[in-house]
């Protein structure tokens, strides 16, 4: 994460947002430039994204949300200016990841919400592989158009029939489904 972070510095005058996504992710890209456009992210200092959890995490009696990568995480341009001295030079971040024995994702919840009071806002279109009965329960499948991110690992991919020869982990399908493109 912090090398992203170091990238986003350098660029930071393009772009309002740092989004962080997975390999094995499924990003429906004009759904999430809809639902970031409802934020300034020049004036608010948000940590957009979504819990693995059902429970936040504990540390020294500390109770915070994090979001998993897994799901996607937005982190906006006044909160990364915000944070700019704990994430650069990424060696501070790195340290304070070893420190605490948290991966980056849960470090950076952390550092949030202690030192700057900055906690998660769920997004709940965005989804990730750890929510099992994301592509097993029929119902779902009928809103799946409504989804920012879909994540996958291993087994847990969609249950509907593929559209298309050879796609195994129903990603051209899905992309059919979530930009309600008709295959004629």
């Amino acid at each position: 994460s912090a090398l992203e972070f170091h990238i986003y510095f350098a660029l930071e005058k393009q772009f309002q947002w740092l989004c962080r996504f997975d390999d094995d992710q499924y990003v429906n890209v004009p759904l999430l430039i809809d639902y970031l456009r409802q934020f300034e992210g020049d004036s608010q200092a948000l940590y957009i994204g979504k819990p693995s959890w059902k429970e936040p995490k504990v540390r020294h009696h500390i109770r915070f949300w994090f979001a998993t990568y897994g799901s996607g995480i937005c982190f906006s341009r006044r909160l990364l200016r915000t944070i700019r001295d704990e994430v650069e030079p990424d060696e501070r971040f790195m340290r304070g990841c070893i420190a605490l024995n948290y991966p980056d994702d849960i470090h950076i919840a952390y550092l949030l919400h202690t030192k700057f009071n900055i906690n998660l806002r769920i997004a709940e279109h965005f989804h990730h592989h750890i929510e099992s009965n994301l592509f097993t329960n029929p119902p779902n499948a009928s809103n799946i158009d409504q989804a920012i991110t879909l994540g996958f690992k291993g087994l847990n991919v969609p249950r509907f029939v593929p559209i298309f020869e050879r796609d195994t982990f129903r990603m051209q399908t899905l992309h059919c489904l979530c930009t309600n493109v008709v295959r004629e």
